[in-house]
């Protein structure tokens, strides 16, 4: 019902360093071993059918176009109030546009007590920055203007709202151009809705929405893609591919989507994969890239020894897979019965451990549904979650265009529950009180 409270160092750093992760995203896209190497070795069939499309449009020199990504990196503050990273994610991060919305309410709430609630603390800068990125991208696109923009979403999607906000955002900073925005699902690209022109120009088909057969598609926004039930149909991954081998900018590009996969966390909590990924952008190492660094939790692989420390202290750790989306963390004494089945199938690579962080609980106005669907006002003892967004948008090159911090999103979850996911968990969304 009120902002939350959050350590504003914590919060000013974490906005510090969402540059610093832009060009480790970058680094890794942009060494072809590096990724192969990390990626080749997950035992996960999905995630292996993202690296064969990226490695058909490497192997036929199609990979070299601009790419834009819109990323959100995840923390927490631990029990001592230090920073520390959850995960990054690549594709489809949310929220951008609700984050805005219920700032909007908050201002409300506290307006009536009559108390400040800080217009810099507000989360529209997620709406303002990500749309930005969306726009600009979209001028690089060889003769943008008379082009859609493609939102690929999820079959029933239940976060639309978030999707329109976004939607309308762009349209209004388009005009006075009529900027034409179109939603489809994968499934819905199907028999031949989609297709390249000569120059790998992507076309879709909209005949039976407009006196046009056609119309040229220069962005695609990626709601979607990241789950494998995404691709439950006989041609989703032709289609992926043939989205891939276009020429449209797309939000993110396949090696963007990899570069999330969390084998890559492990790798950068090893300081010289580190440090030699941000040489390769800037020569010296400074004080702002240690930081980042420090905030980096402890990884663990699969095997005998980890299995028999599991074993005396399940809930010192979380066991994560390297996929995006919410709900594949496992906590506690399931952790041991998981492990034993991942060492028998021989499945080490597609899991690993990580330090279970231990945050400082605090008393929140909670408004939330209960089991029968009422909604509730409750006190309660509550943990948040930051997300700071970021921008980055790429040449055919690998150069940096655009590399921007572009705004925060906090979620808040009940003490003693584990996952603070909006869709697919208890978390409730929420804005930032500095303190």
């Amino acid at each position: 019902m009120f902002p939350s409270r959050f350590d504003r160092n914590g919060y000013e750093l974490a906005k510090d360093l969402q540059p610093i992760i832009n060009k480790l995203i970058t680094s890794i896209v942009n060494d072809h071993q590096f990724l192969c190497e990390t990626i080749s070795t997950i035992p996960d069939r999905f995630i292996q059918n993202l690296f064969q499309i990226y490695e058909e449009i490497y192997r036929a020199d199609e990979h070299r176009q601009y790419q834009l990504g819109i990323f959100r990196s995840d923390y927490m503050l631990d029990k001592h109030n230090r920073l520390k990273q959850i995960e990054i994610n690549t594709i489809a991060s949310a929220f951008v546009g609700l984050a805005s919305k219920i700032s909007e309410f908050h201002r409300y709430t506290r307006s009536i007590y009559d108390d400040e609630f800080s217009a810099e603390n507000s989360g529209k800068e997620a709406l303002e920055q990500v749309t930005d990125a969306i726009l600009t991208a979209r001028k690089y696109y060889h003769q943008y203007e008379n082009t859609a923009i493609l939102v690929l979403i999820q079959e029933n999607e239940s976060n639309i709202m978030d999707h329109k906000l976004i939607e309308w955002k762009l349209r209004l900073k388009s005009l006075p151009e009529n900027l034409r925005i179109y939603r489809r699902t994968l499934k819905e690209l199907d028999n031949g809705r989609i297709f390249l022109g000569p120059n790998r120009q992507l076309f879709l088909s909209i005949s039976d929405e407009s006196e046009e057969p056609k119309i040229e598609i220069s962005v695609i926004y990626f709601r979607t893609g990241y789950a494998e039930k995404n691709y439950d149909f006989s041609n989703a991954w032709k289609i992926r591919l043939l989205l891939e081998r276009s020429k449209a900018i797309k939000c993110p590009t396949i090696q963007l989507q990899l570069a999330g996969m969390k084998k890559f966390q492990i790798k950068l909590s090893e300081l010289e994969i580190y440090e030699r990924l941000l040489r390769k952008l800037s020569t010296k190492f400074n004080n702002l890239e240690q930081k980042l660094f420090q905030t980096f939790a402890k990884f663990y692989p699969i095997n005998s020894e980890t299995y028999k420390m599991i074993k005396k202290n399940p809930n010192d750790f979380v066991l994560k897979s390297n996929r995006e989306g919410g709900s594949h963390n496992i906590f506690g004494t399931e952790i041991i019965s998981k492990i034993e089945e991942i060492m028998e199938k021989n499945e080490n690579d597609a899991y690993f451990l990580m330090d279970y962080i231990e945050q400082k609980p605090f008393n929140s106005i909670v408004i939330h549904p209960d089991k029968s669907g009422r909604t509730t006002i409750v006190e309660q003892q509550v943990e948040s979650e930051l997300g700071i967004y970021g921008s980055l948008l790429l040449d055919p090159e690998g150069k940096i265009v655009l590399s921007n911090t572009a705004g925060h999103l906090l979620r808040t979850k009940y003490h003693g529950t584990n996952e603070s996911g909006i869709i697919s968990s208890g978390g409730i969304l929420d804005a930032i009180r500095l303190i």
